[in-house]
């Protein structure tokens, strides 16, 4: 049997990759020297990219209980058909049975960002990867990348080289 006199910790290391920058953070437990977000959309970013809140107030005619309704239901195609086609009693009781769930699009005082707050959702940055592939997508397409290839190993000689010109 063995006896740990002292501090005994369970603490394990952890780390956290920007999606906006690509820095990349050690901590202990998911703590880090520098601030963190995490977006309800999964992008995960440094806290200087964080975009401000907007002024979101509600809007209480038919139009909009019926926009607020679509977006707390948007996963669900058969309820959005059925509010966008709604009359007015439909929406009222709709949005007097879900004012709890709808509140919570208005709160931003959970854990999670909202889209609204990321910078890559509202394409303020670009995660290079994403523009890598978008550039690849536009410029190349389905085209034979030999051309491409010797270009690059004329132009750069070896790997090294072409590495260093790409930071």
């Amino acid at each position: 049997m063995k006896i740990r006199k002292g501090f005994v910790s369970n603490s394990s290391s952890s780390s956290f990759v920007c999606d906006v920058s690509g820095t990349a953070l050690a901590g202990y437990d998911g703590e880090y020297e520098e601030g963190t977000c995490s977006a309800e959309c999964g992008h995960e970013f440094l806290e200087e990219y964080l975009l401000p809140p907007t002024e979101k107030t509600r809007d209480l005619s038919l139009e909009g209980k019926r926009k607020d309704l679509l977006e707390l239901f948007s996963h669900d195609k058969i309820k959005t058909k059925l509010i966008k086609h709604a009359d007015s009693n439909l929406i009222d009781e709709l949005f007097d049975d879900n004012d709890e769930e709808i509140s919570e699009l208005y709160n931003e005082d959970n854990n999670e960002v909202p889209k609204s707050r990321c910078p890559l959702c509202q394409f303020t940055e670009i995660n290079k990867g994403d523009l890598a592939a978008y550039l690849m997508k536009k410029y190349v397409g389905d085209k034979d990348i030999e051309p491409i290839l010797k270009e690059i190993k004329e132009k750069f000689g070896d790997y090294s080289s072409f590495h260093k010109y790409l930071k």
